[in-house]
């Protein structure tokens, strides 16, 4: 177990996790659905990857950020899960320009 800290990948997976009003709880929409699907799906194939699934409860968020453009980053794709949520999430934008930037 490499742990926490010491988890980099060079695919990260960004989404929105929005909700359905009247269907899902607030932050358990469709995107976190897929993404944790795919995710599951990318591990069963031995294909490693990041997403903010990954980052423990009470861990700062911004540490996502590091997987995706900090000096130990082995980021080399971003993967953008697009839902309507993705559009109202300044997380999720800031993820993309970082990754345009990078």
């Amino acid at each position: 177990d490499i742990g926490y800290n010491n988890y980099y990948t060079p695919l990260i997976i960004s989404f929105g996790t929005g909700n359905k009003k009247g269907v899902d709880d607030f932050g358990c929409g469709e995107g976190i659905l897929f993404a944790y699907n795919l995710i599951i799906a990318l591990h069963n194939a031995g294909i490693p990857c990041f997403s903010g699934l990954h980052v423990p409860p009470g861990q700062d968020w911004t540490t996502y950020m590091l997987r995706l453009q900090g000096h130990r980053s082995k980021a080399i794709m971003l993967l953008v899960i697009q839902t309507n949520a993705l559009f109202y999430s300044k997380h999720c934008l800031h993820e993309i320009a970082a990754a345009i930037e990078a």
